[in-house]
């Protein structure tokens, strides 16, 4: 024990030694590298200053040159000429008369703003000269020698500056160091970090540009303090050599002032380049410590191996007990594991609950491990050999397989993942194949909750916009008729035509204030189909009625062509019908313009055993759409992007939804269109021809107008006395004068407490019947009705109560019917219903 205690402290004691050895090395051999490295720059550096401050010193004595001859001279033709030879000679790019608003004028009369940063009030108010790098309007980057001088006047331009500029590249040139491989940058700037000019190519160099010098040092692993002592380096105009690491890769900084003014030049260089040779030396050494290190922890290793043969026989027998472990887990879960050669693909181990999961035992398994691939549904019997031979050492692939069980067939959902590995020098494959059925089943029923919320969601927001869509056209049609009429009182012939396709008008829209109703089978996507008695022919006429106002609008011309239909009357879902060829109509409308014409052609092409092929062809020479947008017309939302159709209002719900009631009704459309040319749209339907030839659509005819007109014969007994109870003062007034006019007695009320105590006063024959709203304020129609049948007295509490509300869902009308209410109609109110339902009720 003593002894493999010392040796463990002498083999510390030796590593430490090492350690503190290179440690002390390696700091005399970084240190010698950073001050052979700095000197080398700072000479470099110091050839580059002396060149950048003899030419800004001899372009600034230029300046004072043009200065004094400007100040002696004052014939402007001897100054351009004077100027000319000067740029020739000197070869700047150009010259500029500088006013105290930082305008310039050159000798070509070229004018403009000069941009000298903040450099321009040290040359106007502190009579400095300045150089400073700067764009111009055409972008290009040019240094500007800018020098005070006496106020003169150039062509007309007062001037209080004179300056030269030079092409960025003049001064780079100067700045370029030739040695470092082309991966140094020199700058040239001023004090406070912007600079003038720079070397950087940031393909080369992967700096990026930058306007202050600053910008660098911030983003440096400078600290706080190492900023502000350079910082302060550049204000006093003093030198110096730092090593920083921008980027990740470390740089020398090397800076010196120029000697004129505030300018300094800056060199960044990077330190590996620099410091190449010496790099390659202390490589070589670590190399060599490195291997005698590796060596002498090798022979420790050794050492150590040797001695612990003991723990390693144990550590054998702790592995077994692994194994064991393993093996009973493996039983009990759903992975399977297997490890196979790579060479002839035999089993080298594969756990024991593979019975269990597949229905194949150990045994057939070792003898083909692909007998797996009997149980998928794959014809390709190789398929995990194939996934086996692709893979490289250390790669993983991932897939999934369904298999069939042997033993009792049912289907299982399986995770395969495929590992090439070495394992004493030897490739193999490691196989998982894990049970994933519970998870996918659990998926496909998120799935299918989430599919079922979003067809619920997209069902409903796929109504509302329609629904808002088609509520406008004949809202349209009736506030266009009633206009019409109130303008032609005078005249009965027009004022009963107008009213009549009012009439018609409004019946279409309470047919869409009915599917609102009807929204929770929308919502739940079971829209059925609704057959009734349909006339082909009036329902069309019908059409160009509640689409008159907008054409009259945008003088459009529409011709009708129905006279080919053999059999006009059939049974089909009208609502849906009509809404599919008022959708079409109302879109050729919308999308012609102005004075364009429209047509819709029908008719009946063939039937078969009472089912006839019906037609319907909506044309129009409008502004039609692209190839591309045709073939998705029918998506939702899609709208053809475009100015023209931008301007149009729309959801873009319109065509799919009648797309959707085509497709209900076993029927098919197509489209045929061109851009500026128009389109065609041809809906085909397979409806049952009907025989009676009876009034059945609301059409705009007299059959229809004498329906809904008051008729005195409708009821039996014209002298009831009718309660109504109403709150909203346009529908009394509405109820009142309808039954009135056909002979009720009747009284009104505007809450449910009123009715209550009405009922409560009157006498038997005084009320025979009571009309009763549902929401009322202070109280409803149902607690008015449950009071007045609680009343004591017989008369009182079985008067006939007939609901007249527009709440019309079906839950309203069971609702009523349990408080004790006799009879339900929905508004608005259809005075012919009305009377037959008082009529029933007074019978029973």
């Amino acid at each position: 024990m003593k002894k493999r205690i010392t040796g463990i402290l002498l083999l510390v004691f030796v590593l430490l030694s090492i350690i503190i050895i290179l440690i002390n090395y390696f700091s005399f051999v970084s240190s010698t590298v950073y001050d052979e490295s700095t000197s080398h720059l700072i000479e470099v550096y110091y050839q580059k200053k002396k060149s950048i401050s003899n030419m800004i010193k001899s372009n600034w004595d230029d300046l004072h040159l043009f200065s004094h001859y400007l100040e002696n001279v004052s014939n402007e033709d001897s100054i351009d000429d004077y100027l000319l030879t000067s740029e020739n000679d000197i070869g700047f790019t150009k010259f500029y008369f500088i006013d105290k608003e930082e305008n310039y004028f050159t000798t070509n009369k070229e004018t403009g703003k000069i941009n000298l940063k903040d450099k321009f009030n040290a040359l106007m108010n502190e009579k400095k000269d300045i150089v400073v790098s700067t764009r111009f309007f055409d972008e290009s980057q040019y240094i500007i020698f800018a020098s005070p001088c006496s106020k003169g006047v150039y062509k007309g331009f007062e001037y209080e500056a004179i300056a030269i500029s030079f092409n960025n590249e003049d001064i780079v040139s100067i700045l370029q160091v030739s040695s470092f491989n082309g991966r140094s940058i020199s700058y040239a700037i001023h004090s406070d970090g912007s600079v003038i000019a720079d070397t950087n190519e940031e393909n080369i160099t992967k700096i990026e540009k930058v306007d202050n010098l600053f910008e660098i040092l911030n983003y440096s692993s400078f600290d706080e303090i190492e900023i502000e002592s350079v910082i302060s380096d550049f204000i006093n105009l003093k030198s110096g050599a730092k090593l920083l690491k921008y980027n990740g890769v470390k740089y020398y900084l090397v800076y010196d002032d120029i000697g004129i003014t505030d300018c300094m030049i800056v060199g960044l260089v990077p330190a590996n380049i620099v410091n190449y040779s010496m790099n390659k030396l202390q490589y070589n050494t670590m190399i060599i410590v490195s291997l005698l290190v590796a060596l002498f922890f090798v022979s420790v290793l050794i050492y150590f191996a040797l001695r612990n043969k003991e723990k390693l026989r144990q550590k054998d027998n702790m592995i077994l007990l692994r194994d064991e472990l393993f093996t009973y887990l493996s039983i009990n879960v759903n992975d399977i594991f297997m490890m196979i050669d790579s060479k002839d693909y035999s089993l080298d181990y594969i756990s024991p609950n593979v019975d269990r999961l597949l229905g194949l035992s150990e045994e057939e398994l070792k003898d083909n491990i692909f007998k797996i691939d009997e149980l998928s549904n794959l014809s390709d019997d190789l398929k995990i050999k194939d996934k086996l031979l692709s893979l490289s050492v250390e790669e993983t692939v991932n897939w999934y397989e369904e298999y069939k069980h042997k033993k009792n067939g049912n289907i299982y959902y399986y995770q395969i993942t495929a590992k090439q590995t070495k394992i004493l020098k030897e490739k193999k494959y490691v196989l998982v194949m894990s049970d994933r059925t519970e998870e996918r089943q659990k998926n496909k029923e998120f799935e299918k909750m989430a599919y079922e919320a979003q067809s619920a969601n997209r069902a409903k927001s796929s109504f509302l916009s329609n629904i808002s869509h088609d509520i406008r056209t004949p809202m349209n049609a009736i506030v266009g008729f009633t206009t019409l009429a109130l303008s032609n009182t005078d005249n009965p012939e027009k004022t009963k035509e107008y009213l009549l396709k009012l009439l018609s008008s409004s019946n279409h829209l309470l047919s869409l204030i009915n599917d609102v109703l009807d929204m929770s089978k929308i919502e739940s996507g079971k829209m059925k189909m609704v057959e009734s008695q349909c006339n082909l022919r009036d329902l069309i006429i019908n059409l160009t009625g509640i689409i008159d106002t907008e054409l009259t609008k945008k003088e459009l011309n529409l011709s009708v062509d129905i006279n080919n239909i053999k059999n006009e009357n059939v049974y089909c879902d009208k609502i849906k019908l009509k809404q599919i060829l008022l959708n079409l109509l109302s879109n050729s409308v919308k999308y012609t313009q102005n004075g364009g014409n429209i047509s819709i052609k029908a008719f009946e092409d063939g039937n078969i055993k009472n089912v006839g092929l019906y037609v319907f062809e909506v044309s129009d020479t409008g502004i039609g759409m692209s190839h591309e947008f045709a073939e998705k017309i029918f998506d939702s939302f899609e709208r053809e992007y475009s100015s023209t159709v931008n301007k149009i209002q729309g959801t873009g719900l319109g065509m799919a939804i009648v797309k959707k009631f085509v497709d209900m009704m076993d029927g098919s459309i197509t489209v045929n269109s061109k851009p500026n040319l128009g389109t065609t749209i041809t809906v085909r339907l397979p409806l049952k021809h009907n025989s009676d030839e009876a009034c059945n659509f609301e059409i705009i005819n007299e059959c229809k107008y004498e329906e809904n007109r008051i008729n005195t014969d409708y009821c039996e007994n014209k002298k009831y006395k009718i309660l109504l109870v109403e709150d909203n003062d346009l529908n009394v007034e509405i109820a009142y004068e309808l039954l009135s006019s056909i002979g009720f007695d009747v009284s009104v009320v505007n809450d449910g407490q009123k009715a209550i105590n009405k009922v409560k006063e009157s006498k038997k024959g005084d009320i025979d019947l009571i009309l009763m709203d549902i929401q009322m304020p202070i109280m409803d129609g149902y607690t008015a009705t449950k009071k007045i049948r609680e009343l004591n007295e017989d008369y009182k509490a079985n008067i006939p109560i007939i609901a007249m509300t527009a709440n019309a869902f079906d839950e309203d009308r069971d609702k009523a019917f349990e408080v004790g209410m006799n009879a339900f109609i929905s508004k608005p109110i259809n005075i012919k219903k009305l009377i037959k339902i008082i009529n029933e009720v007074k019978k029973n």
